[in-house]
């Protein structure tokens, strides 16, 4: 085997295999930017992505799990379970199948690509990278509960060396925060889209991810975790307090978890919960009128003033 590429995600390390010494081409620059320009954290976990050029393997003994009916799909046998991605616009054109242990965290992922869709004619040593979004964020989704961590579909914003996390659904505003934020002195913006939060020993950490929205923000990185906020669409800015029940209700559709594995669900909810109780959430009541810089400025501030 021939290594042809390295990734750092969330104290992940990926390290790429091929069975020929390929030049791997990527057209994801957000991704390339998650390539470890220092030595990796000494507790960073090592992952194996052996990328095999072949055929669509064979499913037909494995149960099927979950069905996106778009693009993937996970198939199921004595523990071990296949991804199987599939194009958009042709449901019948197999991509790539990733294979990983669900009972476990992984050190070895297997991903089968399909030669027509990864190598062209004119240059055979060359190759598309398959991991790619969706495939990297989906095989994250099911090794992070083992840690634990959560990915959450959430902005971020780092000040004097820590991470304050803005969840929100999709249309929320976490873009139009992000870019009213980068502008603003004394403020990082990491990511616009989507962010890991995970532990590490007795702390918590919010990582960078390749991930980004609207706003096309994702820089690499780790941070100490400072605040979480649920935003809220409103007509007026500023934040409130809210039980810790509300918080959990509130923060669930942001978060990726792989419902259909019952095990690996009880993992995300019980850290989930544990997170909560250590870093009370507060519901940030989001509209762009003149007092929302001056509002999040403050409740950065007394975080951590209070931290």
């Amino acid at each position: 085997m021939h290594p042809i590429a390295e990734y750092v995600i969330s104290d992940f390390r990926f390290l790429l295999w091929t069975e020929h010494p390929y030049t791997l081409v990527s057209t994801n620059r957000h991704l390339e930017g998650f390539r470890p320009s220092l030595p990796p954290a000494s507790d960073a976990y090592e992952i194996q992505v052996q990328i095999l050029l072949s055929h669509e393997p064979s499913h037909a003994d494995h149960a099927l799990l979950f069905d996106s009916e778009s693009s993937w799909s996970l198939w199921s046998h004595t523990g071990m379970g296949r991804f199987v991605f599939k194009t958009l616009q042709n449901p019948q054109r197999w991509l790539y199948t990733a294979e990983m242990p669900l009972d476990t965290l992984p050190d070895q992922i297997k991903i089968y690509a399909n030669p027509r869709v990864v190598r062209t004619p004119e240059q055979s040593n060359q190759i598309q990278n398959p991991f790619v979004y969706p495939l990297d964020q989906i095989l994250l989704m099911h090794a992070l509960p083992w840690i634990p961590g959560i990915i959450i579909h959430a902005a971020c914003l780092v000040r004097k060396g820590r991470a304050f996390v803005f969840a929100g659904r999709s249309g929320a505003g976490k873009s139009t925060l992000a870019r009213l934020m980068q502008s603003t002195r004394g403020f990082e913006v990491i990511n616009d889209d989507r962010v890991i939060i995970r532990a590490h020993k007795d702390r918590v950490y919010v990582h960078a991810t390749p991930w980004p929205g609207e706003a096309s923000i994702a820089k690499p990185g780790r941070w100490p975790l400072g605040g979480i906020f649920l935003i809220n669409k409103s007509k007026q800015s500023g934040f409130i307090n809210i039980s810790e029940r509300n918080a959990v209700l509130g923060l669930l559709p942001f978060i990726s978890i792989p419902w259909y594995l019952s095990d690996v669900t009880q993992k995300q909810l019980q850290f989930i919960q544990d997170l909560i109780s250590i870093h009370p959430v507060l519901q940030f009541n989001f509209a762009l009128d003149p007092k929302v810089k001056a509002h999040i400025k403050n409740q950065i501030e007394s975080r951590l003033f209070s931290g």
